[in-house]
């Protein structure tokens, strides 16, 4: 290895050196080789048995909508975490700035979303064909079109294959109910 790709430390004395060339070939491989991973992680369905001990339809992942003024972003996840990156208004360099909050970025993330869960619940009939995903719907945050247009999203002609898929809609906004006194005008 030549020394100019090496990076020394004259404190500790150590050489570090630059990641060998086969193992970053290997694992790009190993990649295209086995396609995305594949992850069966299902929430726990405790919460959600009935008093005979059954838990039909107990959601198995979550779809979070979280919907603020400036964007959208909706987030599919199992109990481990999310199985893909985060999809925004603004995710796409379409819509920038101010746009990312309207109505038409909202419906083209929900889109792109609808696709990505699409393609994620054939292949788990293809690598689990016992199985079924089943979705928990949890909006979160009132300002802003998002919610509105992701529910109109499911409810309308493009939702038609998430549908099924869906066992709950919840709505996880916190909001205040008493609290805290707030504080007095200011006298001038």
């Amino acid at each position: 290895m030549l020394r100019s790709a090496l990076a020394t430390s004259s404190r500790i004395g150590l050489d570090f050196a630059l990641p060998s060339r086969g193992f970053a070939t290997s694992a790009l491989a190993r990649a295209e080789r086995d396609g995305p991973r594949f992850r069966w992680s299902p929430l726990d369905p405790a919460p959600y048995r009935r008093s005979t001990g059954q838990a039909d339809r107990a959601p198995t992942h979550q779809l979070s909508v979280f919907s603020s003024r400036n964007n959208v972003m909706l987030t599919f996840s199992d109990s481990v975490g999310p199985l893909f990156p985060t999809i925004s208004g603004g995710s796409d360099t379409t819509f920038k700035k101010g746009q990312r909050g309207g109505y038409e970025a909202a419906h083209q993330a929900a889109l792109k979303m609808f696709k990505k869960l699409g393609e994620f619940e054939e292949e788990c009939r293809t690598l689990r064909p016992t199985e079924r995903i089943w979705l928990k719907v949890a909006f979160n945050g009132f300002g802003g079109q998002g919610r509105g247009a992701v529910s109109d999203a499911i409810s309308g002609p493009d939702g038609a294959e998430i549908r099924p898929l869906i066992s709950r809609i919840e709505d996880h906004t916190p909001f205040r109910i008493g609290g805290t006194r707030g504080r007095s005008p200011r006298r001038v």
